[in-house]
């Protein structure tokens, strides 16, 4: 009896433990089958927005191409244009040769600040000019209908026109600041914002900085995706566009996971396709090129195929990331508009060929445009025979010593770019508490050393026991700040020549006499070049030591530079080195030195450009760039200027 009682329970216990256990196999398939289900229900819906982007951009395909590749080129001329135009007239009307730190207030006053205005404003409807064509484009190809130049450029012009309309202003912000900034997707090859590495450095310099940049940054990333499709309810309904952003909200708003999605795949996509398509071309091109050279493919492949592959892939991003992206942008809006019943509030001109009378008018808009700018070409173009001359290889120097394998301003630094034997190394000085002139870049500690202390406000002991390579790989542990002095020793020692930067916070005592004075007694004063962003210090300098040598560092060149006092030489920031601005130095007798190079694709361009000394985080990427550099003049020079253009547009 009591046996079977027993019996009877283990069979309960396990019968229980059998249907727990089939419950729980039984949910797991369903859980396990509602996960398949709706990972296979994302990949349909993210495979048929491919394939419906694929379907538009095929439909006008070169029309489109043609157009974006021509709206790019044509503003980034216009754009030269009025940076000529109005920079001349700000050095006219406001009795100033140049622009720079020194007189940087000057933009604000009223005629500068229109003229900035006016340049902004003109730029960005050049890019709702080309948005406006590649919408129309787009939206013919959502009905299966081909369209033409000349309708995209009246489609274009017909954007243009809207929102010229008081009530459409805010467009103008919207597309010059929001979606150039936040760069999640380019829709434009018209105007583009890049941010210089000196305002980001300057930026990561301070954790208040840092998170008030990230909250703004944040806060405009939130903006655009809220109102990802105002723009194309703006040029294809007949809505303002406050009323356009209103109806952005309602029409993607519950949608925003899947268009960040589709945005993310439709990049990740263009970027493989456009590598590969360029690989290929590259490897073939030169595989083809040495059956004529007589050279082997690998060793024609290790001197160009970088170089090749960079212009290729901008030339193709250039032409085909606004149409796809327009494209992508379009086969969305779409499809979430079929689901609001909002078809028939389009506007005629999203799906109109002209006819004779309306291409007529848009071929006389066009020429308007275009005959002017072509007026133009001669005068921006004469005087520049110089481009024909080939140009010396530039000498490199390490900013803030080869700062890519040690730390930044560190002995150790600078004793790598004396193994690697470079001529020149830059430097930044700021001054303690107790006068002691040490290297650094910042006024502060916190960046390179974790502890945030204000250098001015500390004596040079104090200093001494904070460690700057503790984040670095390597034996950098017990690397501190050295003396300027130190480092003068080092290079002499090596014979290598020095850019001391003057930096401080500006309350310093007879900063720049105790920066001589390490000079002097270090017998560096034929082996040193004195710089600095403030024209002030470099005043102050040749006052106290005529026959020094210095450089004025800008971080663009606007103006003659050739009526700078003080300055044996001009330092100017990557972005704003032009050909023209540095034969305008060249002339006046002086040297360019630029800086920062850390970007491949940036050398040959300031190689061609003509510049004297390249300042460079990473001095070994540039010495291998330049052992592989064209320096020729004639077509070969006006080419690389020419891709290089082409690579700034896509940027």
């Amino acid at each position: 009896m009591e046996h079977d009682a027993t019996q009877r329970s283990k069979t309960a216990v396990a019968d229980i433990r059998m249907r727990g256990l089939t419950f729980t196999i039984s949910v797991g398939v369903r859980h396990g089958g509602c996960v398949r289900s709706k990972i296979h229900s994302l990949f349909k819906i993210q495979g048929s927005f491919l394939k419906d982007t694929f379907m538009l951009l095929k439909k006008n395909l070169r029309t489109t191409i043609l157009f974006s590749l021509l709206c790019g080129l044509f503003s980034f001329y216009i754009s030269n244009l009025l940076e000529i135009l109005c920079y001349g007239i700000l050095t006219k009307t406001q009795g100033i040769s140049y622009v720079d730190k020194s007189n940087m207030t000057v933009l604000f006053r009223p005629v500068p600040f229109v003229l900035l205005v006016l340049f902004l404003v003109v730029m960005t409807l050049a890019a709702l000019f080309e948005i406006g064509g590649l919408l129309h484009a787009f939206s013919m190809a959502q009905v299966g209908r081909d369209t033409d130049f000349l309708s995209m450029m009246n489609s274009g012009i017909y954007t243009v026109r809207k929102t010229l309309h008081p009530r459409n202003w805010m467009v103008i912000f919207f597309v010059l600041v929001l979606y150039p900034f936040t760069s999640i997707i380019c829709i434009s090859n018209s105007y583009k914002v890049e941010i210089p590495s000196f305002i980001l450095q300057a930026i990561s310099a301070s954790r208040q900085y840092t998170a008030i940049f990230l909250v703004f940054f944040l806060l405009m990333l939130a903006a655009e995706i809220v109102f990802f499709f105002s723009i194309n309810i703006f040029i294809l309904q007949k809505k303002n566009f406050l009323q356009s952003c209103a109806a952005s909200l309602k029409l993607g708003g519950r949608h925003i996971a899947g268009t960040i999605l589709s945005l993310i795949i439709l990049s990740m996509c263009l970027k493989a396709a456009i590598n590969s398509i360029a690989s290929i071309l590259v490897v073939n091109g030169l595989d083809f090129l040495s059956y004529f050279t007589g050279e082997g493919k690998r060793q024609i492949g290790t001197g160009a195929y970088g170089t090749c592959l960079a212009v290729f892939r901008h030339v193709f991003t250039a032409a085909l990331a606004p149409a796809v992206n327009n494209a992508g942008c379009t086969a969305l809006f779409f499809r979430y508009l079929e689901e609001r019943d909002e078809l028939q509030k389009l506007v005629p001109v999203a799906f109109r060929t002209l006819e004779l009378g309306g291409r007529r008018k848009a071929s006389a808009l066009s020429l308007l445009v275009i005959v002017p700018a072509l007026i133009a070409v001669p005068f921006l173009i004469s005087g520049s025979g110089y481009l024909l001359e080939p140009v010396e290889p530039p000498i490199v120097c390490a900013h803030r010593g080869d700062n890519v394998h040690a730390p930044e301003n560190t002995i150790p630094a600078f004793e790598l770019c004396m193994v690697e034997n470079l001529p020149w190394i830059e430097l930044d000085v700021q001054q303690t508490k107790d006068g002691t002139v040490i290297c650094s870049h910042d006024t502060t500690t916190g960046r390179v050393c974790g502890r945030n202390v204000h250098i001015f406000r500390t004596t040079y002991e104090e200093l001494k026991k904070l460690k700057m390579g503790y984040w670095m790989p390597g034996n950098y542990q017990d690397v501190t700040y050295p003396t300027l002095e130190e480092v003068l020793l080092l290079a002499k020692k090596n014979h290598v020549r020095v850019q001391i930067d003057i930096k401080g916070c500006g309350r310093e005592k007879d900063f720049e006499e105790r920066i001589l004075k390490a000079v002097e007694d270090t017998g560096m004063h034929d082996q040193v070049m004195v710089i600095s962003i403030y024209s002030n210090r470099i005043k102050r300098i040749k006052t106290l030591d005529p026959t020094i040598v210095t450089a004025h560092a800008v971080m663009k060149a606007w103006g003659n530079y050739t009526q700078v006092e003080d300055a044996d030489n001009l330092s100017i920031e990557l972005s704003g080195v032009t050909p023209g601005i540095v034969h305008q130095i060249h002339e006046s007798g002086m040297k360019v030195f630029c800086w920062t190079a850390d970007d491949e694709e940036d050398i040959q361009y300031l190689v061609s450009c003509g510049v004297d000394v390249i300042g460079t985080d990473n001095p070994t990427m540039v010495l291998d760039e330049l052992s592989r550099a064209d320096f020729s003049g004639g077509a070969r020079r006006i080419f690389h200027l020419a891709m290089s253009m082409i690579q700034r547009i896509e940027k």
